[in-house]
């Protein structure tokens, strides 16, 4: 990481696990974290505070350290020990590390509502983003008048599992739209991430809106959905989520060079599945999206001959859960070449 120092929590607590650490312990940790994250400062390259931030430069010194000690604590709880940031041997310390660390678009592309801007222009006639037909910034003004028959989703630009199915097909149940509007007024009532790192949340005019089913009406046919792992703008892993919401909810995962890698990932990996058509079209505009973050986890949706970018993802899980092979999690850390590095905003 640094040249400068290495902070000595991982090597003090480095055994202690969840069952013996005391609060004193996490304290300590998150302290030293801030006096090494302090030096590095001193030598941090420089980026610009028109276009990027970081957690230390737009949170108060007491909220910078919630943020950290949220990430350790988190973490701790999880796998029942210290996450090491010294040294790239876990996939999730490394996400942990860089939600502190990283430099991020002030232009949120967490947003949903944003996700289209960071569609490069050469890609554009190849990646789409699903229409919106709706946006509501006030909860209360949420209405289906006036749509056109058709399927859609009701989300949040700022959350994660927070969307719900409108079948307005002709014929459909019909749908209670005071319950539309409780649940948008829950879904805008916090910022998401309150109890992970995921800073980044807070500083993002929260929303709901209306968007098109990208099942384009057959809904007894799933979307084929392609996550793929960026690190230090390359493309790390494919994994494939095939069946979600079902019991038989499979997550293949393919290497940099979308061949199967028969380990589990952070899901069960059942079997090897045929890749979508267009998986390698779908690596290519991943990477070149992933251009600029530490970090990243690309989502497209694949419609046939049709490639629709789903949504960036900066920590997946709040980094908590394990990847379950330790092949696969060496194979991923040797990406983190750099280690997630410090910078100043200016």
């Amino acid at each position: 990481m640094s040249n400068i120092r290495v902070f000595n929590a991982y090597g003090r607590h480095a055994e202690r696990t969840s069952d013996d650490t005391t609060f004193s312990d996490v304290t300590f940790f998150v302290s030293d974290f801030i006096d090494w994250y302090h030096d590095c400062l001193r030598v941090a390259p420089k980026v610009s505070g028109r276009s990027q931030m970081t957690a230390y430069s737009v949170l108060p010194h007491q909220g910078f350290r919630s943020v950290v000690h949220r990430g350790v604590s988190g973490y701790l709880r999880q796998r029942g020990y210290f996450p090491n940031f010294r040294k790239a041997r876990d996939f999730g310390a490394m996400n942990i590390m860089n939600s502190l660390v990283m430099p991020f678009p002030i232009k949120n592309p967490a947003n949903k509502l944003m996700t289209g801007a960071f569609i490069p222009t050469a890609l554009r006639k190849t990646v789409k983003s699903a229409r919106v037909a709706r946006v509501f910034e006030d909860p209360s003004e949420v209405s289906l008048a006036g749509l056109k028959p058709g399927s859609y989703f009701l989300k949040s630009n700022h959350g994660s599992q927070q969307n719900i199915h409108l079948d307005l097909r002709p014929g459909a149940d019909p749908i209670d739209e005071d319950y539309l509007r409780r649940e948008a007024t829950r879904w805008l009532s916090k910022p998401f991430g309150k109890s992970s790192s995921q800073w980044w949340y807070e500083f993002m005019d929260r929303k709901v809106f209306i968007e098109e089913d990208l099942r384009d009406g057959d809904l007894s046919q799933p979307l084929e959905d392609l996550r793929f792992h960026c690190i230090n703008g390359k493309v790390a892993l494919l994994q494939l989520d095939i069946g979600l919401g079902t019991e038989e909810r499979d997550n293949p995962v393919y290497d940099s060079d979308l061949n199967y890698m028969p380990y589990p990932f952070l899901r069960p990996n059942r079997q090897e599945a045929p890749l979508p058509a267009l998986a390698e079209v779908a690596r290519n505009a991943a990477e070149e999206i992933a251009k600029g973050f530490q970090y990243v986890r690309v989502d497209f949706y694949a419609r046939g001959e049709e490639l629709f970018l789903g949504e960036l993802t900066f920590l997946p899980n709040a980094g908590r859960r394990a990847v379950r092979h330790e092949a696969l999690n060496a194979y991923l850390t040797s990406f983190w070449k750099p280690m997630p590095t410090v910078v100043r905003v200016g």
